[in-house]
């Protein structure tokens, strides 16, 4: 019973510890990614609000940012491009990524214009789409292989942490419930043996008293206090 009691406790506890830790890990890569993708989105605004021009173009566009939006919009790989039906893709200025060429590039606007989103992902990079009247269709592509890397990389190691966690957890709820239960096991040990002890001093007398109450009834048959 008391076994039963402690493999009961053991699920349960490993139950709610695995449904734990799993939350929480999903939970800090959900946030992670939001956050990421927020600064990139932010970061892809920014730079098509100055059409993909250089950096160096856009200081005004800096007042009231902090030292971090400053240094990752400075950090920033892009590169922008026009599009219309007629001439296809036109990309504007230097390619600022350095992993990729023209051809890429261009092949990149091409998907990107035939998605018909404003804002998406191909690959590892992000764009973001704007529409003039005057100067026509712009696309503006975001390198984010080093960001997104860490997000892949933050997500496998809470995943390997948590598993760690899980098995570490399993490891120590086992133990110490068996630990727990053991004065309890103790005592009903204690208890049944307590039980049979008792039987057998009660058996014995009794035993003795029954043999001589059937001599007696033999030498005074139909005795009533016998």
């Amino acid at each position: 019973m008391i076994e039963k009691l402690r493999k009961r406790f053991f699920r349960i506890s490993m139950i709610a510890m695995t449904a734990a830790m799993i939350l929480v890990t999903a939970g800090i890569n959900v946030i992670n990614w939001l956050n990421v993708r927020s600064e990139m989105m932010d970061t892809l605004s920014v730079l098509a609000e100055n059409e993909g021009r250089p950096l160096e173009t856009m200081d005004s566009r800096f007042e009231g940012r902090n030292i971090h939006q400053r240094n990752r919009m400075s950090e920033s790989s892009f590169f922008a491009a026009s599009w219309s039906e007629e001439e296809g893709a036109a990309l504007q200025g230097p390619i600022r990524i350095g992993t990729i060429d023209e051809t890429e590039a261009v092949a990149m606007v091409e998907k990107a214009a035939a998605q018909g989103k404003e804002t998406g992902r191909i690959g590892d990079y992000l764009y973001i789409r704007t529409d003039d009247q005057k100067n026509g269709i712009h696309y503006v592509f975001l390198n984010g292989e080093t960001r997104l890397s860490e997000v892949r990389r933050l997500a496998v190691f809470s995943l390997v942490a948590c598993a760690a966690g899980i098995l570490l957890a399993m490891f120590a709820v086992s133990r110490f419930s068996r630990r727990a239960v053991e004065p309890i096991l103790k005592n009903e040990k204690q208890q049944k043996q307590f039980i049979t002890d008792a039987s057998h001093e009660l058996k014995t007398p009794l035993t003795v008293i029954s043999a001589n109450m059937d001599v007696l009834s033999l030498d005074g048959p139909g005795n009533t206090w016998i």
